[in-house]
């Protein structure tokens, strides 16, 4: 690392995007703030939660259903829907994947189920008590609509993915999928893929939906999800750093993008993490010989401003010691540390605490089991919330 260079790359920022670990960790977190850490779907790992799974399945006799994803999958790869414990194949035991139970009251747009992807910016991790975590969200994002009209899953229906998977890789293969060749209003709306701004307008227009109190309920999620991983991020830094991660030199940052369930209720649901966002902005079209490579207008005016403003953000030297001071820029706003994460941060202090009583830096030698044991301690916990 050179000193004045920039990395779009934060060490231990995307700890929370396998989607086992993701579980796993806000697990941990609804059995210590389980009202406000409710905006995840109830979520097994089939390696080793396969009978607790098929307990709860038995238990709700088929009424609800179940959508099975890889571990480290991406691009709708390999996901499944289910609604018994004996439809699930066999290779899903063993091959690294998690049922996650699918929420089936979507809020809909023109009829159709949608989801956001949100963009977050992570410029420091921080370490209790010294250094506080430093995140943006920008205030634009990609709303992705599947290109069939929605029904409620059963039997009948598991099969069309269209219509109950928003991914933009599966999607773009319908004759149905709509691309905007421009940014003109009418267009736009009637895209597959719309910038975040627009659809909020529609959802206020058409539905009279308070647009800004649901987006301060993504930011909301986005700030817990974060305070959830951070005391994990910080062990990967440390391991990847061997504890010298502040002799670096250079400035790092990672975008992080939220995928994000709006359900009728108007509430938000956080559904992954995924620490490579796409930021393309190309479309592929079969052409006569070959595939046709195209700009998607929509892509363009989204990821230009969220990558371009990012980038600008991170060059301010004024701030650069200092983010916590810059309350936003261009399309960022800076949502931690927001004066609240105090109350979440029961894992960070236990690390502290654990740091103190060994007189030691660093856990590189402490594994998890034995981390949620320590944080499970009734005379630990006690002090830990004076800490």
């Amino acid at each position: 690392m050179t000193t004045s260079a920039i990395y779009n790359r934060l060490p231990g920022a995307g700890v929370g995007t396998n989607k086992a670990r993701f579980a796993q960790i806000f697990k941990r977190m609804q059995r210590h703030f389980e009202h406000d850490y409710n905006f995840v779907p109830l979520t097994f790992d089939l390696s080793y939660e396969a009978d607790s799974l098929k307990r709860h399945m038995n238990a709700h006799k088929g009424k609800k259903t179940y959508i099975l994803k890889p571990h480290n999958g991406a691009e709708g790869c390999g996901i499944l829907l289910v609604q018994q414990y004996k439809q699930i194949p066999a290779h899903t035991f063993a091959q690294g994947y998690i049922a996650q139970e699918y929420l089936s009251n979507p809020l809909l747009l023109d009829g159709k189920k949608f989801d956001l992807r949100i963009y977050v910016m992570v410029t420091q991790i921080g370490s209790y008590p010294e250094k506080q975590p430093v995140a943006f969200i920008a205030d634009e994002g990609l709303v992705r609509l599947c290109t069939e009209d929605y029904a409620r899953p059963d039997a009948s229906n598991l099969h069309n993915l269209l219509s109950h998977l928003t991914n933009f890789s599966l999607n773009k293969l319908s004759d149905k999928f709509v691309n905007s060749e421009d940014l003109d209003a009418y267009n736009i709306e009637q895209s597959s893929k719309r910038p975040l701004s627009t659809v909020l307008n529609q959802l206020k227009e058409e539905q009279e939906v308070d647009t800004d109190f649901l987006f301060d309920q993504i930011s909301e999620a986005c700030e817990k999800s974060l305070l959830a991983m951070q005391p994990y991020s910080l062990i990967e830094q440390e391991f990847q750093f061997g504890g010298r991660w502040n002799e670096r030199k250079g400035d790092c940052f990672q975008i992080l993008g939220f995928d994000i369930f709006i359900d009728s209720n108007l509430k938000v649901w956080v559904l992954e993490i995924n620490d490579h966002p796409s930021l393309n902005i190309l479309l592929c079209k079969e052409g006569p010989t070959s595939l046709l490579k195209f700009p998607s207008e929509v892509d363009k005016f989204i990821k230009t401003k969220v990558v371009g403003d990012a980038i600008k953000l991170m060059r301010k030297k004024k701030f650069r010691q200092d983010r916590t001071q810059l309350p936003e820029h261009g399309c960022w706003r800076r949502i931690l540390p927001s004066g609240e994460e105090e109350d979440y941060q029961t894992f960070a202090k236990a690390k502290y605490l654990y740091e103190r009583l060994l007189n030691r830096k660093g856990v590189r030698n402490m594994t998890l089991t034995c981390f949620g044991k320590l944080c499970k301690t009734k005379t630990l916990k006690a002090k830990i919330t004076r800490v």
